[in-house]
C-alpha cells in the first residue's frame, strides 16, 4: 500500500458517507465530538483530524485508507499511533466504549483505550 494524499473535499465525502449510515444515537455522539477537518501532524505525515474526545483524536490514515483513534498531548500533533485502521463507525464505538468501560488505550497496547 502507498500513501494517499487526501484532499479536504475527499475527507468530507468519506465523513458524509459514513455518517449517513450511523444510527441516531451514534450520530448525536458524532455531532458532539466532530470538528471541521484540520491538518495535524502524525509521524512523518500531515493527516486529517476529524473528531476530538478528551485527549483522543479520530484521524484519517492516508496510508491504510481508514480512520484511527489515537491519543494526543499537544493539540495538532498525534502521539505515537497505536490503533488499527477502521471505519468511522468503529472509531465511534471505541470512544463510546471508553465512556462505558473506562478502558485505556495507548500506543503500546492496541486493545485498550486512553481517558
Amino acid at each position: 500500500m502507498s500513501w494517499e494524499d487526501v484532499s479536504e473535499e475527499r475527507i468530507w465525502e468519506l465523513l458524509n458517507e459514513d455518517s449517513e449510515r450511523m444510527n441516531a444515537q451514534d450520530r448525536r455522539f458524532w455531532e458532539a465530538i466532530s470538528i471541521h477537518p484540520e491538518l495535524w501532524k502524525e509521524a512523518w505525515n500531515a493527516v486529517w483530524a476529524v473528531a476530538i474526545f478528551g485527549r483522543n483524536v479520530i484521524w484519517y490514515d492516508g496510508y491504510e485508507r481508514g480512520f484511527r483513534v489515537d491519543r494526543y498531548t499537544v493539540y495538532g500533533t498525534i502521539d505515537k499511533h497505536g490503533s488499527i485502521e477502521q471505519n468511522l463507525d468503529k472509531c465511534i464505538d471505541m470512544l463510546r466504549n471508553l465512556i462505558r468501560d473506562e478502558h485505556r488505550f495507548g500506543p503500546d497496547d492496541y486493545t485498550e483505550f486512553h481517558r
